[in-house]
C-alpha cells in the first residue's frame, strides 16, 4: 500500500520504543465484490518501462 503515515503507525504500535520502524502495510482478508464498487472497475498499472524502475536514480536509490 502506498501513503501510509509511518509516524502514526510507529506511535499507535509503539513501535519507536521497541526500536523498530513500519516500512509496509500489507492488507489481509477477503474482498467481498458485490459490496466493492471498486472490484468491477478496470484496473491501471504502469508496464515497467513506464515506471521510475527504468530510470537510473530509481535503481539507485532502490538498490
Amino acid at each position: 500500500m502506498e501513503g501510509i503515515e509511518v509516524k502514526i503507525l510507529d506511535e499507535e504500535f509503539g513501535l519507536r520504543e521497541k526500536g523498530l520502524s513500519s516500512l509496509v502495510v500489507v492488507p489481509i482478508g477477503y474482498r467481498d465484490a458485490a459490496a466493492d464498487f471498486n472490484a468491477a472497475l478496470p484496473k491501471s498499472r504502469l508496464t515497467y518501462a513506464d515506471s521510475d524502475a527504468t530510470k537510473p536514480t530509481a535503481r539507485i536509490a532502490n538498490g
